[in-house]
């Protein structure tokens, strides 16, 4: 909402705003700088292509990610480079390695459940592909993605969008190939794990990374794993 973004804005004191020539409008108050990707295409493309000078270290910010408020105003959470330096490298700790393209992304990257998703497949040099859509449209993207035979090296997502996913490989065949596939910010349930692996190829790996779940799902199989 328009009102939620304007608090955003004021409340991290931004200096400048990127977005696209089509969302200009619903930024009108904002007092800083904007950058339009698309209308400001040319100019940027002149830029130097170099990597600019920096003194960033591990304690500056990284990015700032607001609660939801719904006990009222959002509240920023501010992760440094460090932050995000230790998360990553302790995902590529835990995510085994496996062969694959990469990682999807179709979650918002205003949440941080893609974050892994998104950096880990680059640290590790491999590829991401861009879903581009959180909702039906992004699952049944990457349903058809595994339908044509891809595969990837680590999938994160949500219980609801892997049961989303299931249901639509029924339509489009195929199988979940994710070497290791991680399913996070939801309560998962065992019933749910047992058919997420009924569809999945015998090599995934399948960790349960919610935390705040104390009644953790228990398969006597070796392809689960609870962190």
């Amino acid at each position: 909402p328009d009102a939620r973004l304007a608090f955003i804005l004021e409340d991290t004191g931004a200096l400048i705003l990127i977005t696209q020539q089509r969302y200009a409008d619903r930024f009108a108050g904002f007092a800083g700088g904007m950058l339009l990707l698309d209308s400001d295409a040319d100019a940027l493309a002149a830029e130097p292509r170099t990597d600019p000078a920096h003194n960033i270290e591990a304690r500056n910010l990284a990015y700032v990610i607001y609660t939801s408020g719904s006990t009222g105003l959002p509240k920023g959470v501010e992760v440094s480079h460090g932050n995000l330096a230790d998360f990553l490298a302790s995902a590529d700790e835990a995510f085994p390695r496996a062969p694959g393209r990469g990682s999807a992304v179709f979650s918002s990257i205003a949440f941080d459940l893609p974050i892994p998703s998104l950096l880990l497949p680059l640290l590790q040099g491999k590829e991401v592909v861009l879903l581009g859509s959180s909702g039906p449209a992004g699952i049944e993207a990457l349903a058809r993605l595994f339908a044509r035979g891809d595969s990837l090296s680590t999938l994160k997502l949500t219980p609801s969008q892997l049961e989303l996913l299931v249901d639509a490989l029924k339509r489009t065949g195929g199988q979940i190939d994710v070497g290791t596939l991680v399913v996070a910010g939801e309560p998962f349930s065992g019933r749910l794990a047992r058919i997420a692996l009924r569809n999945c190829t015998p090599r995934t790996r399948l960790i349960n990374e919610y935390g705040p779940d104390r009644k953790s799902t228990r398969l006597n199989s070796s392809h689960i794993t609870i962190s």
